[in-house]
């Protein structure tokens, strides 16, 4: 038997570590690429990116194309190795062989390009997008018979992942992925981009994080007047303020402006046509608190700390806020927020976002 030169040993076994680490990694690459910014480039008339998508899709081509060329150049590269230290090192040399072909099958055909791969796989699927194709149709027959059985193997054992990890399909990592694209190129604007966040983060906001605190709150006691209580709202602009009895942590119920007009003498006591309030917890999250409020009928809620103290109130339109920004309507001040005092100083409410900020200023302050 011919023995296989060191040297021709090298010059094949290179090409064929090239060839497995490029399709290992164009696996790895088209599998992980972020679908959404494939989709952008092909609507821009990328025709790479447009194949990538398409073979992201079917994962089960990506899959078999590359399986079929990594298997063909390890099948090589092992029995390259083998026929080398047979005629080197004679009979009883595969454990020779073995440890040549294991480091570089593994490390250098897979392993590396795998990491690399992943890192730029926006950049690298619509450039691998084509060689694997050709692969696919070049072994056909091949590549759909194995395919097929991927598949449908896939979905057979996919009711069983879920069961197991208890996760299903969700949304939310594109829309993420979305928010970020957005902003890159421009397709989202600032307040779309808050707003789904604000969704995103909705659920798992308490009370105690939105709630007007109660120095900040304008109440009526339940000693004052009728025309007491109209000047009040006359004063405050409000449709509906709390009660308090005594102290302004010891809310009482809610006034509506709305029951005074029809009292028949203005100086009786508004705590004839006080309503009872709803009371709930600081640590209430915000869709429980919407449930709340429309179980009971209200607009308004008092928040209470653990110790059963008022500690503020929400209304209905501070929890839609949470989603949607401020909401200014007739009665609303038209203030600016911001004031520049200087080139580089400003007055900035304290309850302003930070988000808000950075719209209205052209900022680019973390959140």
């Amino acid at each position: 038997m011919s023995q296989l030169s060191t040297e021709l040993l090298i010059s094949l076994l290179i090409p064929l570590i090239l060839i497995e680490g490029f399709f290992s990694g164009s696996e790895i690459a088209l599998l992980s690429a972020d679908q959404i910014d494939l989709k952008a480039r092909a609507a821009n008339g990328s025709s790479r990116a447009k194949l990538a998508l398409q073979l992201a899709k079917h994962p089960e081509r990506v899959l078999t194309s590359t399986l079929v060329m990594t298997a063909f150049c390890v099948i090589l590269i092992s029995a390259l190795c083998s026929l080398w230290a047979r005629g080197k090192y004679g009979e009883s040399s595969e454990w020779i062989a073995v440890s040549i072909a294991s480091p570089l099958v593994v490390i250098l055909g897979e392993l590396i390009p795998k990491t690399v791969y992943q890192k730029y796989a926006n950049r690298v699927a619509p450039w691998v997008s084509y060689p694997v194709s050709f692969v696919y149709l070049l072994f056909y027959p091949l590549t759909r018979t194995i395919s097929f059985y991927t598949s449908g193997l896939s979905r057979v054992l996919r009711p069983i992942e879920e069961m197991l990890t208890g996760k299903s399909p969700s949304g939310r990592d594109e829309l993420l992925t979305l928010l970020s694209y957005g902003k890159r190129e421009s397709e989202l604007g600032v307040s779309e981009k808050r707003m789904i966040r604000r969704i995103f983060d909705f659920k798992g906001t308490e009370a105690k994080h939105i709630l007007i605190p109660l120095i900040k709150v304008e109440a009526i006691e339940e000693h004052a007047t009728i025309l007491d209580g109209l000047e009040r709202f006359k004063s405050h602009r409000h449709s509906r303020m709390p009660v308090y009895s005594g102290r302004i942590d010891n809310i009482v119920g809610i006034l509506e402006v709305s029951d005074l007009f029809r009292a028949p003498d203005p100086q009786q006591s508004v705590r004839n046509f006080v309503e009872t309030a709803t009371y709930v917890a600081e640590t209430h999250h915000l869709d429980d608190l919407l449930k709340i409020m429309r179980r009971d009928e209200t607009e308004m809620v008092v928040i209470v700390d653990e110790y059963g103290g008022a500690i503020g109130i929400l209304t209905f339109e501070d929890i839609v806020e949470e989603i949607v920004g401020e909401i200014e309507d007739e009665h609303d001040d038209q203030a600016v927020d911001v004031k520049q005092l200087g080139e580089n100083s400003y007055i900035v409410p304290a309850r302003m976002e930070v988000t808000a900020l950075n719209e209205n200023l052209n900022f680019e302050i973390p959140e």
